[in-house]
């Protein structure tokens, strides 16, 4: 079983996201196709992005947990 969970992808307005560990927080970025930044924050285990502000196309989810597991996925936005 993977550690993390994101859904739904391709995503419109917010992405979820479900880590194993329940009690535990992360860290998030979104990088777009040129390696820049577009959005940063932190999220519960149960937590919500918000990607309503970003175009449609392909990015970058970097996740780190609190206890240093990293994890990265393709992020598609379609509105």
């Amino acid at each position: 079983m993977k550690n993390i969970a994101i859904y739904p992808n391709p995503a419109a307005n917010e992405v979820n996201v479900m880590l194993k560990n329940k009690s535990e927080t992360a860290s998030y970025s979104i990088y777009d196709r040129s390696g820049r930044i577009v959005a940063k924050g932190n999220i519960s285990a149960e937590g919500k992005i918000n990607v309503s502000n970003l175009a449609n196309g392909n990015y970058i989810l970097s996740i780190e947990t609190k206890n240093g597991e990293k994890f990265t996925d393709k992020l598609m936005i379609k509105k």
